[in-house]
């Protein structure tokens, strides 16, 4: 690799993977900084990519793509070291496994990652019970960036914050983020009459294609988010969410356009905003505000989100902003999976 934004992304990248507790994916992203060149269409692709690196989170689309080989083909050298990353053959069947399975790997590529991280519900949950606890209302919930409109189905999973508990303790997600600050406050009951998401390239849960694609970004030093991810799955598999194939402005100004009456429109979404173009981002700000300025107390509008703090903090801020009376608070600051939270 010679392109130095390429390798400075890659860098940073490793270094984010360490910091959340993945070493071996910070080993692998280290490794390809040494081992890709454009003798293959992958590393051709990697070197001479057209957009931000970074913003289009290239090393984990490559990393996701090599994961997804250790699934599928589990008898592959590369599954037999993987995901061990220390190794006396490992430069070689690294190399032998990009040129192997370059067409493969290349076309991967195309498409951002999708982790559809669920424990990112851990930051989320606490600020759809402050909605509810403000209007004491039915939710109608919409999401952008769904993915597979896992976390749509947030209700349906445990959670446990130190000593206090929310949900059904035989559900099969059990999230148990560390906490620091002050105790969420989890009073109130959480009514939501519909959820609905959008994504332009949603995944159905029911496809064995879509479950390996979200499989393969879990990265695989972590296996307790491989079996909340599973257990994810086998709720969705019950009742598949309604995601619809659509730009993420248009999709909001369209909910908003069509709400129900008499209850708490929130619109919802965590580590998503970065892939949006900054137009896309403008337009769904200003319907907001568009429609946030004509509403009554009847029918609140609330956006709630976990998003990067622009590398001011590390973690993600849980953001809300109500409407009619425009108020922004910071709820939390959050891990980007949820792992740990600090309430404030």
């Amino acid at each position: 690799m010679k392109n130095p934004v390429t390798i400075s992304h890659f860098q940073n990248q490793a270094k984010a993977c360490r910091d959340m507790g993945s070493p071996f994916t910070a080993s692998l992203c280290e490794h390809l900084i040494s081992h890709l060149d454009e003798k293959t269409k992958t590393g051709f692709r990697i070197e001479n990519w057209p957009g931000d690196p970074a913003a289009d989170a290239l090393a984990l689309r490559l990393c996701g793509a090599l994961r997804s080989i250790t699934i599928t083909n589990p008898e592959d050298a590369f599954s037999q070291i993987y995901p061990n990353g220390i190794h006396s053959q490992y430069k070689k069947i690294l190399i032998s496994t990009i040129k192997t399975h370059d067409d493969y790997l290349s076309s991967w590529l195309d498409l951002p990652p999708q982790t559809n991280e669920t424990g990112r519900a851990s930051a989320l949950l606490p600020g759809l019970l402050h909605v509810s606890r403000q209007t004491r209302q039915p939710i109608q919930l919409i999401e952008i960036g769904s993915s597979a409109g896992l976390n749509l189905q947030l209700d349906q999973f445990f959670y446990r914050y130190n000593a206090q508990t929310w949900g059904d303790p035989s559900s099969p997600v059990k999230l148990i983020p560390t906490i620091s600050g002050v105790n969420p406050n989890l009073n109130g009951q959480l009514a939501i009459i519909s959820t609905t998401g959008c994504d332009l390239s949603p995944l159905d849960i029911r496809d064995k294609h879509s479950q390996l694609r979200l499989r393969s970004y879990i990265w695989p030093d972590q296996q307790y988010r491989v079996d909340r991810l599973n257990g994810a799955i086998k709720l969705a598999l019950q009742t598949p969410p309604e995601i619809l194939t659509m730009d993420a402005a248009e999709f909001v100004e369209k909910q908003l356009a069509t709400r129900v009456k008499n209850s708490a429109f929130v619109l919802m979404h965590s580590v998503v905003w970065q892939y949006l173009p900054s137009k896309t981002r403008r337009h769904i700000e200003d319907t907001l505000h568009k429609y946030g300025s004509k509403t009554d107390r009847s029918n609140p509008i609330f956006w709630l989100r976990l998003e990067g703090l622009g590398g001011k903090e590390p973690g993600a801020g849980l953001m809300l902003d109500t409407w009619p009376d425009h108020v922004t608070i910071t709820l939390a600051r959050s891990c980007f999976h949820g792992n740990w939270i600090e309430f404030l």
